[in-house]
């Protein structure tokens, strides 16, 4: 089966993470690296040994698929473009700036005929996958999640909701909790004009609390969801890939890598493939355009929530 051309679009953090990924897939062909920041070609060009551009327009000949890692406010011209000129696409999240322009960039998906994926990631995080399997067999009666890390100034465009806690916010919509409702949002200023930290709460239509923290304003990185059961709580790491459960006074660690989960996945490349597999497959991406659509909808109600509140301060 001939590879799949593929064009990474933004080389900074996360697109090398992509560049690398491809390079290590064999269905993939890295064609080609599109970063409008030219002062970095030269080390590109010598890392990769892949060509360059500076516009992302040169890469539309040279492949049939691509990933988007650019600032956010940037993704629906870039994903409308190759699209509408049918090359699927890979675009991080959050899909687009609003819900609107993610609506029209999936029918054009739709119309013609191509592959449009988002970048939720955490849908192949094998704690995930644990996660999702308890969730099946029980609803629990309480789901404390908490997101932080420390402020990065080169995230500009959007807000802590937005950057971090969509992650989370997906993940309740992937694992079949049912409808939610917000029952209250609250968000601060710290180290931008944007919200750097937040907390909601939901409720589920089986009465299960939940209650999300994220924030950019702290020294360390924690990404951890706890669910409470009746006599028993689990308390996840996703990060460091951690799970233990407390049944009154005893702890047990649980080590669900062993065999059927693995023990060293790359979530990335885990998702690329993915990708490749829907394009090489005709199939549906894990997370498609109708599911970023969909997450970022409950992400915008979350911020309409917190703008009602009226508690953003400037510090």
């Amino acid at each position: 089966m001939r590879k799949i051309r593929v064009g990474v679009i933004g080389a900074g953090n996360m697109g090398a993470r992509h560049i690398s990924s491809y390079l290590s897939l064999s269905k993939a062909n890295l064609v080609g690296i599109a970063e409008t920041n030219t002062t970095t070609h030269q080390d590109l060009k010598r890392k990769y040994s892949i060509p360059i551009y500076t516009n992302y327009k040169e890469l539309l000949n040279l492949v049939d698929a691509v990933s988007i890692i650019t600032p956010t406010h940037t993704h629906f011209e870039i994903v409308k473009f190759f699209l509408e000129n049918k090359k699927h696409v890979l675009v991080e999240k959050p899909v687009t700036h609003d819900s609107r322009q993610a609506n029209e960039l999936i029918k054009i998906a739709k119309r013609n005929g191509v592959i449009f994926a988002v970048g939720h990631i955490e849908r192949f995080n094998p704690i995930n996958t644990y996660i999702s399997n308890l969730l099946m067999s029980r609803d629990p009666l309480y789901i404390d999640i908490v997101r932080e890390g420390p402020f990065d100034p080169r995230i500009f465009d959007v807000d802590v909701v937005m950057d971090l806690m969509i992650h989370d916010i997906d993940l309740i919509r992937y694992n079949n909790l049912g409808k939610v409702r917000i029952n209250n949002a609250y968000g601060v200023n710290i180290f931008s004009q944007k919200n750097d930290i937040v907390n909601v709460q939901l409720s589920t239509e089986r009465n299960t609390i939940i209650n999300l923290t994220a924030s950019r304003a702290s020294q360390n990185k924690q990404r951890k969801w706890k669910l409470v059961f009746h006599n028993r709580v689990y308390e996840f790491d996703l990060l460091n890939k951690k799970i233990f459960c407390y049944t009154g006074n005893k702890i047990r660690i649980i080590e669900p890598f062993k065999g059927l989960y693995g023990t060293s996945v790359d979530y990335l490349s885990s998702e690329l493939d993915d990708f490749l597999h829907a394009i090489s497959h005709g199939s549906q991406p894990k997370a498609d355009g109708n599911e970023g659509y969909k997450s970022l909808f409950t992400v915008e109600k979350v911020r309409n929530e917190i703008a009602k509140t009226n508690v953003n301060h400037v510090v």
